[in-house]
């Protein structure tokens, strides 16, 4: 049977940054997609967004309007 799910990405918007900090928390939490040690809230998330602007994007996956991933390049 087909996937009957819109998945999108397009690049991340300071709205995002509640959902982003949720599944950043999640790796860190389940320890198993960084070493991080540190939960992140949705006020640094959005800081650093701001900070690192267009020079180095962050990206989401929506599926079904929801954000499910996302990615961040960086220096």
């Amino acid at each position: 049977m087909p996937d009957s799910h819109t998945t999108t990405v397009r690049l991340a918007r300071l709205a995002d940054a509640p959902a982003i900090a949720t599944i950043y928390n999640q790796g860190i939490e389940e320890r198993r997609a960084t070493f991080e040690t540190e939960l992140r809230t949705a006020a640094q998330i959005t800081a650093q967004l701001v900070e690192k602007g267009e020079h180095y994007p962050t990206v989401i996956v929506e599926r079904d309007g929801a954000v499910v991933a996302w990615a961040s390049a960086g220096p």
